[in-house]
């Protein structure tokens, strides 16, 4: 039984010890002691953090407040202050003056930055303060390039189209359903690319930005002005063949008009951050747009058939017509509003109008007879649209 209790003595004995020995003991000069875990010695101080509380602050004693430090390890620093010199008399020298030298500028010394003290467990030590850098915590707070693609869905007259009056069929190549105010367009798309340049950061979530965008919109003429157009020329194919008693005119479309607007915008953005994924986003644009219609072809199937003689002259029905229209520089502006849905993935509405501009260009028609040229002007269109967008920022 006593060789039991002096085996549980000696287990406990020996347990009390490794702990004491995992400690860093500071022993200061006024025979007290420092339960620690040394950080850091340099030649004037000594940076340790409490046992009690190794998560806690880091604290400063000057080394010379200090005789020794007892590591857990079990080796030992002593710290001695040093003895002041003993001055050594020397016989005096009579020595010529020589000239002195001018004193050479000492640099500015560093500001340091202050240090705050503080009473812990009655004892005096030194902090040093941490300075914190502020962490940027969402995309728009920097310069961030960004893609979208969406729908382009023509607003107002850009959208409609007017009924073709066959009273005036020899003016048909130049009245093809658009302008005089209609655009005849259908749904179409958008690809938009813009640099948003931060200007402004509340840090709690709100950003002010500018934005240099291109933006490219795409429309096609919608499918009822392209069968009521052809529905027109097979009427008009008619009536020439009866008026010339021949069957030498069925013409077809080969290619219809098309849309495309190229706008260079610059404009500014203001998003708020609810949380850290989720944001909302406004924004407003304005530049320069290049509008352009692609060509209107028309193919005469019995082109070049002979239709009368007239005047020792032969004439013959035409073979191909061909619409080239001007490309035109508008003003474009744009709003639009949004979500952002996490950081680098957004979704947003947008409505964009361009300035109005006159439908002019050249008719090409070629034939037996040779080539012919008249002008086109088929009135003004106003286009405008709106666009749902879903975009990625990097």
């Amino acid at each position: 039984m006593k060789a039991f209790r002096f085996l549980l003595l000696s287990l406990i004995f020996l347990g009390v010890a490794k702990i004491a020995a995992a400690q860093d003991v500071i022993v200061k000069k006024d025979s007290s002691t420092i339960l620690s875990k040394v950080v850091e010695i340099n030649s004037t101080e000594i940076k340790y953090k409490k046992w009690s509380n190794q998560d806690g602050p880091t604290y400063v004693i000057n080394i010379n407040e200090v005789t020794s430090i007892n590591y857990a390890n079990g080796e030992v620093d002593r710290f001695e202050s040093q003895p002041a010199e003993t001055p050594v008399e020397t016989p005096a020298v009579t020595e010529e003056p020589q000239p002195q030298a001018e004193p050479e500028p000492q640099p500015e010394p560093q500001q340091q930055p202050q240090q705050e003290t503080v009473v812990v467990d009655n004892q005096t030590t030194t902090v040093q303060p941490v300075q914190q850098k502020y962490q940027r915590r969402f995309s728009r707070e920097r310069v961030q390039f960004s893609l979208s693609l969406g729908t382009a869905m023509p607003l107002g007259s850009f959208g409609e189209y007017s009924s073709l009056d066959f009273s005036a069929p020899l003016d048909v190549f130049n009245n093809t359903g658009f302008g005089n105010g209609y655009g005849a367009a259908k749904m179409g798309y958008n690809v938009n690319m813009q640099l948003h340049i931060p200007v402004f950061n509340s840090k709690k979530g709100s950003i002010l930005g500018i934005l240099l965008k291109f933006n490219f919109q795409y429309n096609a003429l919608c499918d009822n002005e392209k069968e009521d157009f052809q529905e027109y020329l097979d009427d008009l194919s008619w009536a020439m063949n009866y008026a010339y008693n021949v069957n030498a005119y069925k013409y077809r479309v080969t290619k219809f008009p098309t849309y495309t607007n190229t706008a260079f915008m610059m404009g500014i953005d203001f998003t708020h951050y609810f949380a850290k994924p989720i944001g909302i986003f406004v924004e407003t644009d304005f530049g320069l747009n290049i509008a352009s219609i692609s060509n209107l072809e028309i193919n005469n199937e019995y082109g070049n058939t002979f239709v009368y003689y007239y005047d020792y002259v032969n004439y013959y029905s035409d073979k191909t017509n061909t619409a080239q229209y001007d490309s035109y520089f508008t003003t474009v502006f744009e709003a639009g509003a949004g979500l952002f849905l996490v950081n680098h993935i957004s979704l947003g509405v947008y409505y964009t109008r361009y300035s109005p501009f006159d439908v002019t260009g050249t008719m090409t028609t070629e034939g037996t007879y040779g080539h012919d040229e008249s002008l086109i002007y088929a009135g003004d269109i106003q286009m405008s649209s709106l666009s749902f967008r879903l975009g990625v920022h990097f």
